[in-house]
């Protein structure tokens, strides 16, 4: 990560400079984030933490008040005082089962706070003012090893909230020993009971479905995702096309419609769209893959490495894409952060049309991909996305887009030509650095600032259009060394040149 953003000592994060900041991606091997490292990052929006990390010190993320989620590595033994507080845009937390001692207000101003879930691990929760002003949470996640919580550790929350565990565990009789406690797991435990009792059944039905369905192909896939009251989400492999679909709860209203898909998927000599369409043709709706869930899906591709996948909304990371060498996506309107990280087999990429966010290092260091179009449709690409792709020739940046995000194709050695759209507006610091053979690029006359190092090491850049007047030129911010290391000596405007130094 750029020093700019992150000041980085022997494995430890010390601290945030840039208080603005609005991604963060903590690099593989950093063991500790430092006490208050992010103190006050009003802007900061996600972080990624890698697993390495196993110390987290106390008022880490004190006033973060956009962080929207963030998830902890296993290995973290204590959570400390009040690493969360006042991150009023938090809605959910999980404390890994490697957790031993959760300190005071870990949690303490969550206005957003809905549900926590505590780990098997924790022998210690201190409860001076731990969910002090948590007026939203609501369900308490409790571990089944979990042996003895005390009677008022939840004595500020509202009285409405649950406290969801298995009936009959350690942690169920513990709670039921105390009647100020137990009000609130009592009811909600034989509802469980009930719900666990109909999905088993539901479930059953759908699977013997299937299982007829897929009878006679001999290389398929099939696994149900999720299912809710309302709705059943299965995953569907045949030959190198994967499907999502949401289904309803009764099979009788999808039957006739799913009795489609064996055919429609095994047709492989059919296009992407033209499959696609066949979907929505049998009025079939796509579903989304549970990012809890991407461990249990195994995607299918062909012998030449081509995979194809119809699936909508959030894009998880963490499936795996090993040896898929073309990937053909449907459907989805998000992509996750470090979704394809190191996926050194991946050569192309087809995006689909309705994308909207390509995450943080979406395709980090995918060492093979020669090139990519991005969808009109894409509003925002974040820190990193591209960064490492040391065989991407070609980048094409759509109209949607307003900011070249920092570091976004630094280190693409083989990166030869971009296009840019008038559209942007800002290029951040590192976002093009060590493109080595970059030898010529059109900066669009709507951009005002350029960051530090944006082109350098660009020692092939030689030449540097700008789509602007001198004048407007002149007003660009560029901050020092924008185009460090490069040979370029002039900026060409459309009535003039600007000499570099």
């Amino acid at each position: 990560m750029d020093n700019s953003v992150l000041e980085i000592e022997n494995g430890i994060v010390k601290k945030c400079i840039d208080k603005n900041v609005v991604n963060v991606v903590i690099p593989d091997g950093v063991t500790e984030i430092e006490s208050s490292a992010f103190y006050d990052c009003t802007k900061l929006e996600t972080i990624v933490i890698p697993q390495s990390v196993n110390k987290i010190g106390a008022c880490c993320f004190v006033n973060c008040e956009k962080l929207k989620s963030v998830e902890l590595p296993q290995g973290i033994t204590e959570i400390h005082d009040y690493t969360f507080s006042g991150c009023k845009s938090l809605t959910s937390l999980i404390i890994p089962d490697s957790v031993t001692k959760i300190c005071t207000g870990i949690v303490g101003d969550c206005i957003s706070l809905e549900s926590l879930k505590i780990g098997s691990g924790v022998k210690e929760i201190e409860k001076k003012w731990q969910f002090d002003n948590c007026p939203s949470l609501k369900k308490i996640v409790l571990a089944d090893d979990l042996e003895k919580i005390d009677s008022g550790l939840f004595d500020a929350l509202s009285q409405d909230y649950e406290i969801i565990c298995t009936e009959g565990s350690k942690i169920f009789k513990a709670i039921n020993r105390s009647a100020k406690l137990k009000v609130h797991i009592k009811a909600l435990a034989a509802q469980v009971q009930i719900d666990t009792l109909q999905k088993e059944k539901q479930q059953e039905s759908v699977e013997d479905f299937f299982s007829k369905l897929l009878a006679d192909k001999k290389d398929c896939l099939f696994k149900i995702l999720a299912q809710t009251k309302t709705a059943t989400v299965v995953f569907v492999g045949i030959a190198c096309n994967n499907v999502v679909l949401k289904l309803g709860t009764e099979i009788s209203k999808w039957a006739d419609k799913v009795k489609k898909i064996p055919s429609i998927l095994s047709d492989t000599a059919k296009s992407v769209k033209d499959i696609y369409d066949e979907i929505l043709a049998a009025k079939l709706s796509l579903g989304e893959i549970p990012a809890k869930l991407v461990s249990d899906v195994s995607l299918k591709h062909d012998d030449n490495g081509e995979l194809r996948l119809y699936s909508k909304g959030r894009l998880p990371a963490g499936l795996n894409f090993s040896d898929v060498k073309c990937l053909k996506l449907f459907g989805i309107t998000e992509i996750d952060y470090s979704a394809f990280a190191k996926c050194e087999s991946i050569k192309e990429v087809s995006l689909p049309e309705g994308l909207t966010v390509i995450n943080s290092s979406a395709f980090d260091r995918c060492v093979s991909l020669e090139s990519v179009k991005i969808p009109k449709t894409v509003t925002e690409i974040g820190y990193r996305a591209f960064s490492g792709c040391s065989a991407l020739a070609l980048v094409a940046i759509s109209d949607g887009i307003s900011k070249i995000e920092s570091c976004t194709f630094g280190f693409c050695s083989s990166l030869s030509e971009i296009v840019l759209s008038d559209t942007i507006t800002e290029i951040d610091f590192s976002a093009f650095q060590k493109c080595t053979s970059l030898e010529k690029v059109y900066i669009p006359k709507n951009v005002t600032k350029i960051g530090i190092e944006a082109f350098g090491g660009c020692t092939s850049l030689s030449n540097i259009e700008f789509g602007g007047t001198v004048e407007q030129w002149k007003a660009v911010v560029a901050r020092d060394r924008w185009n460090k290391n490069t040979p370029a000596k002039c900026v060409k405007c459309t009535d003039g040149e600007v000499a570099l130094t």
